[in-house]
This record gives C-alpha cells, sequence and structure tokens, in this order.
C-alpha cells in the first residue's frame, strides 16, 4: 500500500522549469519503475528526498516577496493572488498567491468556504480564540481531559485575564449543558488524545447546543481525525462551527502545519486574523506539501484506521488490560483513528518505557521500521511511552500511544507479536 501511494503522490509532483529538472525527472522514473521491489523504510527515504529537492528548487523562485517591473503589474497580480490564481508573493507573511491557490483546493475538497494554513495547530486555536468572533473576557467551554497543549493555552490566557475557562465531562449532556450555560465559546476534542480516552457524541452534543446556546461559537479540534471530519460534516450539526486541526500529522508530516476551516460568514474574519498576525504557513513549507498527499488524505487515513485494528486484535490482553481505538460517531458513520492506546496491567504498568525500546530495537531485528516518535499520522508506525516522566502529560498516567502506518497487515501482526514477546521478556527479566 505504501508503494501504491508513493507512485501516486510522485506522479501528481508539479515539474520546475530550469536547471536540473532533467535530472529530477529522472530519480522520479527510477523510483516508480524499484518502488514495488524498495523496503518500506528505503522507500520512504528515496521519495521524501525527491519532495525535498524539487522544494529547495522552487524556493529561489520568489522567496519571500516578488519582483515586478512596475506598481501596475503589483496590483495586478495581488488581484489574481487574492483568488488564487497566481502563484507569485506580495509579502509571504500576510499574501501568498501559491498558499492561497492549496488553500482553496484544499476548501473544495472539505467542504468548506474558506480554509486557512498556519504555521501550527495551536496557532490555529489561538487564530480563531483571538479574533474578533470572540468578544473580550469570553468565558470557553472545554473538555476536562482536554489536550496538554490546548489546557495549558487555555489556563496562560485564564491567568493573563483574557478569558475565563469552564470545563465538561464530554461524556455528559449535562455537563456539557452547564458548561455552554455561561459559555461564549464551546472548544470540542471528539475524543481524548490520553486515556481514558473518552469519546464525544457530536450528534448529542449538538442537540444540547441547540437546546442551550444555538449562537454559541463552536470550535472543533479535529486533529485526531483529520481529513474524516470535513467541515461538511460539522455544519450540518452547529449554526456557528469553526474547524481547527494540526496539519502536521494526515495532510503532511514534512512541515509543523495548522488548518482553520470556515463556512463563507466566519471565515473572513478568520482570514483577516491570520494575516494581522503573519502566521500564514510560509512559502518554504508550502512547497514541500505534494498535491497528490492532499488528495489522498482520507484515503489514507481509512488504510492506516483498517491497520490499526488489525494491530489491537494482536496486542496479548494479559498484560495491556485496554488497549483503546478512539472513535467518533458521525450519525450513521463510526469513524475510527488510526491510533492505538495501549493501558498497561498493574504488573506492566513500571516497566512501559522499557518495553517501548525493546519493542524497538526487537523489531529492527527483524526487518521493521519501528521507531520512537512524537505525534500521530505517519506513514510508517510509530510509538511512544508516556509515564512517570509527566512530558506532555501532568499526572503522569503510564500507557503507550502507537500511530499505525501503511505497512501490511501480515506485518502488523507480526508487530503485535513482538509487542508480546517483548513484554514478556520485559517482565521476566524484571521478576
Amino acid at each position: 500500500m505504501l508503494a501504491e501511494f508513493v507512485r501516486r503522490h510522485l506522479r501528481s509532483l508539479e515539474p520546475v522549469a530550469g536547471p536540473g529538472d532533467a535530472a529530477r525527472a529522472a530519480r522520479v522514473d527510477y523510483l516508480l519503475a524499484v518502488a514495488d521491489r524498495t523496503g518500506p523504510t528505503e522507500l520512504l527515504s528515496a521519495y521524501e528526498s525527491i519532495v525535498h529537492d524539487r522544494a529547495a528548487a522552487h524556493a529561489g523562485l520568489d522567496g519571500v516577496a516578488s519582483g515586478y517591473a512596475s506598481m501596475a503589474e503589483l496590483w495586478d497580480d495581488v488581484a489574481r493572488q487574492e483568488v488564487g490564481t497566481s502563484d507569485r508573493i506580495l509579502w509571504d507573511s500576510y499574501l501568498n498567491g501559491h498558499r492561497v491557490r492549496v488553500e482553496r483546493a484544499l476548501a473544495s475538497a472539505t467542504g468548506a468556504d474558506t480554509l486557512l494554513l498556519t504555521v501550527s495547530g495551536m496557532s490555529a486555536i489561538d487564530a480563531v480564540l483571538t479574533s474578533a468572533l470572540v468578544p473580550a473576557g469570553a468565558t470557553v467551554a472545554v473538555s476536562d481531559g482536554a489536550y496538554f497543549e490546548s489546557a495549558t493555552y487555555l489556563d496562560a490566557q485564564r491567568r493573563a485575564g483574557r478569558v475565563s475557562v469552564a470545563t465538561f465531562d464530554p461524556t455528559s449532556t449535562a455537563s456539557v449543558g452547564r458548561a455552554l450555560a455561561r459559555a461564549d465559546v464551546l472548544l470540542l476534542e471528539p475524543a481524548d488524545n490520553a486515556f481514558p480516552v473518552r469519546e464525544l457524541d457530536l450528534a448529542a452534543t449538538a442537540a444540547v447546543v441547540r437546546r442551550v446556546r444555538p449562537d454559541v461559537l463552536v470550535v472543533v479540534d479535529t486533529s485526531l481525525f483529520g481529513p474524516a471530519i470535513p467541515l461538511s460534516r460539522l455544519t450540518g450539526l452547529f449554526d456557528r462551527v469553526v474547524a481547527v486541526q494540526s496539519g502536521s500529522k494526515y495532510l503532511t508530516t514534512r512541515v509543523s502545519a495548522g488548518v482553520v476551516a470556515a463556512d463563507a460568514q466566519l471565515g473572513p474574519v478568520l482570514r483577516e486574523r491570520v494575516r494581522q498576525t503573519g502566521i500564514g504557513l510560509p512559502e518554504a513549507a508550502v512547497r514541500l506539501l505534494v498535491p497528490g498527499e492532499l488528495a489522498s488524505a482520507r484515503e489514507r487515513f481509512d488504510v492506516q484506521a483498517r491497520g490499526a485494528q488489525v494491530l489491537a486484535r494482536a496486542v496479548d490482553p494479559r498484560d495491556w488490560v485496554s488497549c483503546r481505538q478512539p472513535q467518533v460517531r458521525l450519525g450513521d458513520e463510526v469513524v475510527r483513528a488510526p491510533v492505538l492506546f495501549l493501558e498497561p496491567a498493574p504488573h506492566t504498568t513500571p516497566h512501559v518505557a522499557a518495553i517501548t525500546d525493546r519493542w524497538v530495537r526487537l523489531a529492527a531485528d527483524d526487518g521493521g521500521a519501528l521507531q520512537v516518535r512524537a505525534g500521530f499520522g505517519w506513514a510508517l508506525t510509530t510509538c511512544r511511552a508516556y509515564g512517570a516522566d509527566q512530558l506532555n502529560r501532568p499526572e503522569g498516567r503510564s500507557y503507550v500511544r502507537v500511530s499505525v502506518g501503511l505497512e501490511p497487515a501480515a506485518d502488523l501482526v507480526r508487530l503485535g507479536e513482538l509487542l508480546a514477546a517483548t513484554t514478556h521478556d520485559v517482565l521476566e527479566r524484571a521478576a
């Protein structure tokens, strides 16, 4: 499956006119020819090298700002940049025609009137909460298990007197209703990005919003589910809704990126805020976005989500008492993320970091590509242990998060077998 996607993405690369393009084209042709006979790590490395090489070749064309022969030419080009028909750049942090073109293509694909690319997922949240859509001193209602970055950001805003914060239990509509009664903004995460991996019923939450505060601004952080929750699915549930996500998951794992998606009413306000703060995705990063990757994001998400189910079935329940795959219900559709949270049994808990380290080593000895890596959405499977070091999780709860990649089902089953062998070996040594 990885080879199939690589071939598709290679064919979508835009040519770079100028010196070296013939050599770049030859590299593409060669990798297309050998993709099926190349191991996953080597294939991904060769593909990434081609993408970075093309982006570097583009970088010298315009840079931070394009040059013009006259003011008339500049004004005419700016008008075309605004509507995404010019790839030139007035000023990268303010108006970039190439970025606008990419944003418009993504907006069309996701049912959004406005889609904005920013420098990170947290900058996307900040762009919304500091925009003219949110009054000074607003109350933001957020899950009591919000992802640590969102929670610490809101706490800093609260201490500075910019917002008040109300928390709710995402599994209780009564709790959501109480928080809504005094909220100006409702920040939703469809599922916890940590244990206990509670899941939000978006339809039930929307019913509470319609009853209690239909005019509330709803901000949905779709980072765990990315392309599986397009804005078009949310506008049918909420009257005033903005979707934000870390784009460094399913759109690209090559650069830091964030996404803000909104309808025609809210979008212009958010676009103005992104321009005011200069947090639009820089041209050097935009050039690293591959058209084929953006177009296939939902398809890759679904393949990886099915792979997560395969790996989950191979996890030994004697040593891991819970293996949770975050999911969200959208009407009759249940969407599962390509991520697994492994909760250790009491006898396994003190050893999650050692087990993770040995799992990676054993997989490498077996010819696999497993790595310890932060984040999720990677093309190949990665893992990370959380625990007493309290990194990212202040309560220090122990568990392992696995981001499942595009490996064949047999390889994922083998990873599950290696995890079982690793766990038993580490526990025996510790006994």
